[in-house]
């Protein structure tokens, strides 16, 4: 499945594969016109879940008509309608959505009036984000570990699979340089094989034949 992003109006789609930042100038992936900040709006996926925030809250920011008024991020499904500057984006998991999609999206929110989000589970939200900013930045040093271990991890894979490719490469010359010498001397070895094949049946009749005795001799 390709997530991300569909324009609505122009039917740009922009893929989703770790983040992507919405805003009026630099620094943002997709940019757009009108009253916003550089950098407003975050896309991201955490743990392949998408999640949304509105990183500068002096410019509105609705998600499903709900206006994002907090700094934290929102988690959103499949065919949420995002709302940056007036523009609309419609969140998909599959790649842009097909007309019929883009249209129910759009009808099913027309008919919703812009809101706030609800005070007491924004409060809910502040408080728990802020436990887990705190977390973050207090396991920010094992994370940063870990990142290193996983880029020694990737370096090793690289250069086994450089080598890899370069015994590969040199069996390869090896086996070309051998079929080439085989090709070469066919008609020897094949007579070398016939003799041996001869030998090895004169052998055979040889181990097989009855000796003579001496009374045989006698005679």
């Amino acid at each position: 499945m390709t997530k991300g992003l569909f324009l609505v109006g122009t039917n740009d789609f922009y893929e989703l594969v770790t983040k992507l930042v919405i805003g009026g100038g630099t620094g943002s992936d997709i940019v757009l016109k009108g009253e916003l900040a550089p950098q407003q709006v975050q896309v991201i996926l955490f743990d392949s879940e998408p999640f949304v925030k509105n990183l500068d809250v002096k410019f509105p920011v609705f998600i499903n008509r709900k206006n994002l008024t907090e700094k934290f991020s929102v988690p959103i499904s499949n065919f949420s309608l995002l709302e940056v500057g007036g523009v609309k984006f419609i969140y998909s998991e599959d790649g842009a959505p097909r007309t019929f999609q883009i249209k129910k999206v759009l009808e099913e929110y027309e008919m919703v009036d812009p809101s706030n989000f609800d005070a007491e589970l924004l409060s809910n939200a502040t408080r728990i984000q802020k436990n887990i900013d705190e977390l973050t930045q207090k396991i920010k040093p094992v994370i940063s570990e870990m990142e290193k271990i996983k880029n020694e991890i990737n370096n090793v894979i690289k250069e086994r699979d450089q080598k890899a490719h370069h015994y590969h490469l040199m069996i390869q010359e090896k086996k070309q340089k051998f079929d080439q010498l085989k090709a070469n001397n066919s008609s020897v070895i094949d007579q070398l094989n016939k003799n041996r094949e001869e030998i090895k049946k004169v052998l055979k009749d040889a181990m097989a034949a009855q000796p003579i005795t001496k009374l045989e001799l006698d005679k």
